[in-house]
């Protein structure tokens, strides 16, 4: 990345900077005006980039209080909030639920402060935005004598239900203001993903927030004597910015501490670290927003050597992974089929080479990849189109395997099927390869994905006499 004629060039890096920079771009995308394909390819204009934290946008914290604030500070907040823990109504629909069926006190308890907070006269989550107080003890106060108590005492005068829509009634006009606060707690306490590089002191003074993120303040130049030392980003290589020795506070589940872990550098010497400048540290404080979250917990992000590719393909992922819960293999292949199908995307033959998943579950991180050959037929919009029209994983699990010839022993055996009166063992055959109903209601289906898979295995062999 190189700081050029006012021009923000983006080049991929390591996996976890590039997850940064599509989370970054994921907020970028929010704009009209910003056309994300041409950034990929060209690089954000440093105005681009200033207007993001230059342009106020309104933000109602409460009834009575509602103000401007940065673009940048508001959609950072809100995304991460809704990312991670959705929205108000969903919110209070599964603790109260979830609270009906826990007899333990403890846990009981426990769940409740999702909703409410009673320390401090229940102003712990109290905060200042532009000289004024949000103050949430008034309904905290309400949701804990009036709704909680009534709902879950001995002997309950308050049903879940109406409980649910009284809370959410009274919490919906303060959704903004948990959102701001709470997403602040959420990024940088101890144990979360950026510990340390923001105050916990600070947490009740919103504008310590806005001003805390600002582009003067975050992207620091570098002076004139550390440029000529030859010092440089090893993520960017650029000499033009303040860098410092990466650590826990950019990313607490891999980076190192160095005051408390001499043991977390290679040969205990902090000096084999890796150096980052202030604008890589800026992207990479966007890393949680280019993973995506799965029905098993998981967190993933698509990796490969294109901006553009990836900003596309994760696009895809967070669709298809909201939906299925998928062996990482399949979910990548059916990524691609997806973006190649719907968006027209081009994979590169650089691309096909270096195209994988990252999985992190409970800080353990995995890879997964597919071979070139199979990134090669997956990218062919014929052989995509093809695949998600007959839409059996079976069929997609014998490309995935390279099991090519299968695929016509398969198409062969279901024809015959579709010949004649079926037996328990056809039967059986026919349930275990296909498992949508339009595949498999008639014996006219049947022949119709027979030769539906042909057709798949003739666009693979036109593939490789292509290549």
């Amino acid at each position: 990345m190189e700081n050029t004629e006012k021009q923000i060039e983006l080049y991929p890096g390591h996996w976890l900077y590039n997850a940064g920079v599509v989370g970054f771009l994921s907020v970028l995308n929010s704009t009209e005006e910003i056309d994300i394909s041409n950034v990929c390819k060209n690089g954000l204009s440093e105005d681009s980039f200033n207007n993001l934290f230059n342009r106020q946008v309104e933000v109602s914290f409460t009834p009575q209080i509602a103000e401007k604030i940065p673009y940048w500070h508001w959609e950072y907040l809100s995304r991460t909030y809704r990312k991670y823990y959705g929205n108000i109504d969903s919110i209070v629909k599964s603790t109260f639920h979830s609270a009906s069926n826990i007899t333990n006190s403890v846990y009981k308890a426990q769940l409740k402060k999702k909703l409410i907070e009673k320390d401090k006269q229940y102003k712990k989550h109290n905060f200042f935005i532009r000289g004024k107080e949000i103050d949430f003890s008034g309904i905290y106060k309400w949701l804990d004598e009036e709704i909680w108590k009534n709902t879950f005492k001995r002997n309950p005068t308050l049903p879940i239900e109406d409980a649910i829509s009284l809370s959410t009634g009274k919490l919906i006009d303060f959704e903004n203001a948990i959102i701001f606060r709470r997403a602040i707690a959420f990024l940088f306490s101890t144990g979360c993903f950026y510990q340390n590089y923001y105050n916990p002191g600070w947490y009740g003074d919103g504008d310590k927030f806005l001003g805390f993120f600002n582009p003067k303040k975050l992207i620091k130049t570098e002076d004139l004597e550390k440029i000529d030392s030859g010092l440089k980003c090893d993520f960017c290589g650029s000499n033009h910015r303040n860098t410092q020795k990466i650590d826990l506070m950019m990313f607490a589940n891999l980076f190192p501490s160095y005051g408390n872990f001499p043991n977390s550098f290679w040969n205990m010497n902090s000096n084999q670290t890796q150096d980052i400048c202030s604008l890589c540290e800026f992207f990479l404080l966007h890393q949680h927003l280019g993973f995506i979250k799965t029905s098993d917990n998981s967190e993933i992000f698509i990796n490969a050597p294109s901006f553009e590719i990836m900003f596309n393909l994760n696009l895809m992922l967070k669709e298809t992974s909201v939906s299925n819960s998928l062996d990482k293999r399949d979910l990548l292949a059916i990524t691609i089929i997806e973006a190649v199908a719907r968006r027209n995307l081009i994979i590169g033959k650089w691309a096909e080479m270096n195209i994988e998943i990252i999985s992190q579950k409970n800080g353990i991180v995995d890879f997964f990849s597919l071979s070139t050959s199979v990134v090669k037929l997956l990218g062919n919009r014929k052989i995509a189109l093809q695949l998600k029209e007959i839409g059996e994983f079976s069929i997609l699990n014998l490309l995935l395997n390279q099991k090519f010839n299968d695929l016509v022993e398969l198409a062969y055996r279901i024809l015959k099927i579709s010949m004649k009166v079926s037996n328990e063992g056809d039967k059986n055959f026919i349930n275990d390869y296909l498992f949508l109903s339009r595949n498999k209601y008639s014996k006219i289906a049947q022949r119709l994905v027979a030769n539906k898979i042909l057709k798949l295995y003739a666009l693979i062999e036109e593939q490789f006499k292509t290549n």
